[in-house]
């Protein structure tokens, strides 16, 4: 069964910028693995919801691209150079798709703790 894209590379471009032919041709593969984990993370969430996180996690990966200067999925490094060294850390991995904690909260994530008790389960 086909997956659900919950965006469009023209949906990505609107609010954003014309994409170039690679950045498009790149934006199709991320909005199929946006929607993947979307759906693996929260499949119940609402579909306007799911849209607006597709379009900011696949901006955020676009924009973190890095035209090749850092290696995909890097989130850090260290220059060195006559004696001296100074290492650096980025907020997210360049090239990547993920959740930040805001899309997980718009997602429903809110009341998750880190583990399901069955007790609780059963209540629901």
């Amino acid at each position: 069964m086909p997956m659900k894209q919950y965006v469009t590379v023209e949906e990505i471009e609107n609010g954003y910028r014309k994409l170039s032919e690679d950045e498009s041709r790149l934006c199709d593969d991320l909005i199929a693995e946006a929607s993947t984990l979307i759906d693996a993370y929260a499949l119940s969430a609402d579909e306007g919801i799911k849209k607006i996180v597709a379009k900011r996690m696949i901006r955020r990966a676009i924009a973190s691209s890095g035209a090749g200067t850092v290696p995909f999925g890097s989130n850090g490094g260290t220059v060195s150079a006559m004696g001296y060294s100074q290492s650096f850390t980025m907020t997210g991995t360049v090239g990547e798709v993920y959740l930040s904690r805001a899309e997980k909260n718009m997602l429903g994530s809110k009341a998750r703790i880190g583990f399901s008790s069955s007790l609780e389960e059963a209540k629901a």
